[in-house]
């Protein structure tokens, strides 16, 4: 619940927390983890922050027990989130935010219209999308993308029901928010080849400046491995080892107050 609760603190009027495996946590190393999290806070933020969790102490002095005050920050777990829409409220919420999720769902459009029924008119869903194979075969001194020289049939039986890396690309989801008739935009924030992340996420990268002939090369030695969904897209796309998603719903115009929620 930290995203939420960091939400809460900067004004939103009620968060929500969704898990599809682990419940609320709520033990004494919970309690200073939030504790810690508090003090990063300026005194506006941690009063609001302090009506929406609660960290108490059994003995007076040592944390043991964190609770979330349910008018001002839910969480569900155990459900899918297409399970979830009318329980956590149709149009109600003005923002949704994943932080390497979605790669992880085998088929994400339903996942993407549920939330779309959760966002009021005009709201923005943000996915941050980890396009790696999650060490399947790299970390075993394969090609980062040797997970896409696999047959879909092979692959599918591989990770579908194991939260593995399922394998959209950019493309897809652009073309999801396309159907949805959101507008999207994609920053890519980290370069095949490249250890660490990028410094700022950029919706276009630049040869010589976020990625070099040496990356190229990764590229042009596999392609003619690739499978063929994935051997015709252009070397930016598959340059792309982590993105950030960003889909709009279209309308709005209700009042400032109501932004919050």
């Amino acid at each position: 619940m930290s995203v939420p609760l960091l939400f809460v603190a900067d004004g939103a009027s009620y968060v929500a927390g969704v898990d599809k495996f682990v419940p609320f946590q709520t033990g004494p190393y919970y309690a200073r983890y939030y504790a810690r999290l508090r003090d990063m806070l300026d005194a506006g933020q941690k009063a609001r922050f302090d009506r929406a969790v609660r960290l108490d102490k059994a003995d007076g002095v040592s944390l043991n027990h964190v609770s979330l005050n349910q008018e001002l920050a839910g969480y569900v777990y155990n459900k899918e989130l297409p399970q979830v829409v009318d329980p956590l409220g149709p149009e109600s919420y003005d923002l949704i935010v994943s932080n390497a999720v979605m790669e992880e769902i085998y088929d994400p459009t339903p996942v993407l219209e549920a939330q779309g029924r959760l966002l009021r008119p005009g709201g923005a869903m943000v996915h941050l999308i980890d396009l790696r194979d999650y060490g399947m075969f790299s970390r075993r001194g394969f090609h980062a993308l040797e997970f896409l020289t696999v047959p879909e049939w092979v692959y599918r039986r591989m990770v579908e029901a194991s939260g593995q890396q399922s394998r959209h690309t950019m493309s897809d989801y652009a073309s999801a928010a396309a159907r949805m008739g959101y507008a999207s935009e994609i920053y890519v924030s980290h370069i095949l080849g490249h250890a660490r992340p990028m410094d700022e996420p950029k919706k276009e990268i630049r040869e010589g400046v976020d990625y070099t002939d040496a990356d190229l090369k990764l590229i042009s030695g596999i392609r003619p491995r690739l499978q063929p969904q994935f051997r015709r897209l252009p070397d930016k796309e598959l340059l792309a080892q982590s993105i950030i998603f960003v889909a709009h719903k279209p309308g709005g115009g209700w009042g400032e107050a109501d932004r919050k929620r």
